[in-house]
């Protein structure tokens, strides 16, 4: 990832400076007051939500980099996901090459997901934990865990 920002301006709430270093990304949280603001145009707009996480003392933090599949990349925000039975983070990783994906983390389990193209993609309200299958690039998976969510019980970080 390169260190120069792809955008640069300051946070409306406080006037902090705030960068993003994703071409993509359109959600960005500023560090100092936590507002979430949203871009637009040339400059962003405070969505007037606060975005403060719960601290859980994630391994992983803003700035983290890894290789995944050969490629490495550099995790440049965080979605925090709460839900009855505890919360997990969500980190948006920017690739080196310019393609983006997130890294799930859950306790100590982590997943990569990326956007691909697949012929007739199964629909999240038919998929069954258990149950659901799908065929990709010659391997088989199963659903394990399917969650309906609320981002109303989330909190950001960072760029998503």
């Amino acid at each position: 990832m390169s260190q120069t920002p792809f955008f640069k301006t300051d946070c409306p709430s406080c006037g902090a400076p705030v960068e993003a270093h994703s071409a993509s990304a359109v959600t960005l949280v500023c560090g100092y007051c936590n507002s979430m603001l949203v871009r637009k145009d040339n400059g962003v707009v405070d969505s007037g939500r606060d975005s403060a996480l719960l601290e859980d003392f994630s391994p992983l933090q803003i700035g983290t980099s890894g290789t995944f599949v050969a490629q490495r990349f550099t995790l440049v925000g965080r979605l925090q996901v709460q839900y009855d039975d505890g919360a997990w983070n969500e980190w948006y990783a920017l690739f080196d090459d310019g393609r983006a994906g997130w890294l799930s983390e859950a306790g100590d389990l982590y997943v990569m997901t990326m956007p691909v193209e697949i012929d007739n993609p199964p629909k999240f309200e038919d998929t069954q934990a258990g149950f659901s299958e799908l065929t990709f690039q010659d391997k088989h998976y199963i659903a394990s865990d399917v969650r309906k969510i609320s981002l109303k019980r989330a909190a950001a970080q960072g760029e998503l």
